[in-house]
């Protein structure tokens, strides 16, 4: 064998165990946010909720974190969910707004705001898809002589914008706490992560827009499982 051909054939070989190292250290990469992703959603149903950090990859999809894009096969990305959602603007966000909302059994309080928009899209919420669920809340707007009203929307097909067809409930604010029910359709992905809106505005507004007269907007993730 000539000398240039024990060349060629060595300099396959180390390109080869090359390869073969790039393979094991994208597998382990792999088993590494599996494994994080596992611990997460072992998190997420002992407590029903859980904290997470999204990023928004160079695909435009949103993220659990870091690791979860990595395992995706997303090597670059910024911090924050992508934006494809728009922040909803109140012209009067202090005539009425939420003080505490309550979804299956997890609440969350909150306050009005400035701007009457408010992201909690980094904490998780669990919906059930095979059972009513059971939605409650807490308003001011009770006592302001308001024909106010608060309702809920999903956005099931993630496409950034709610639809009137996503809209599952609404209800006139009569007091200061209700409750309000609603079922997720059968036809459902189950383990769909998507964004929950919660508008508390005036009773004509049916259709979320990116503005409303009065009234607060309050953004939240949900999963739904069976």
């Amino acid at each position: 064998m000539s000398i240039i051909l024990i060349r060629l054939h060595f300099s396959l070989v180390l390109f080869g165990i090359f390869l073969l190292s790039l393979t094991s250290a994208k597998a382990n990469s792999q088993l590494l946010a599996l494994d994080t992703m596992r611990h997460e959603m072992t998190w997420f149903d002992k407590n029903d909720t859980i904290q997470f950090f999204p990023v928004c990859g160079t695909d435009g999809q949103t993220y659990l974190n870091t690791a979860e894009a990595r395992f995706f096969g997303v090597n670059s990305w910024t911090e924050g969910r992508c934006n494809t959602y728009e922040e909803v603007l109140s012209f009067e966000p202090n005539t009425f707004w939420l003080e505490e909302i309550t979804l299956n059994d997890v609440s969350n309080t909150s306050s009005s705001s400035p701007v009457g928009f408010s992201d909690y899209t980094n904490v998780v919420l669990e919906v059930f898809k095979n059972k009513e669920n059971q939605f409650s809340y807490k308003s001011n707007a009770f006592d302001k002589k308001a024909d106010s009203a608060v309702s809920i929307w999903i956005d099931f097909n993630k496409n950034g914008a709610f639809e009137k067809s996503e809209l599952l409930g609404k209800e006139n604010i009569s007091a200061q706490e209700g409750n309000l029910s609603f079922q997720i359709p059968s036809t459902t992905e189950t383990n769909l992560m998507t964004r929950m809106r919660i508008v508390c505005s005036t009773l004509k507004e049916d259709i979320v827009s990116r503005f409303i007269d009065k009234g607060e907007v309050e953004d939240y993730t949900i999963i739904i499982v069976e």
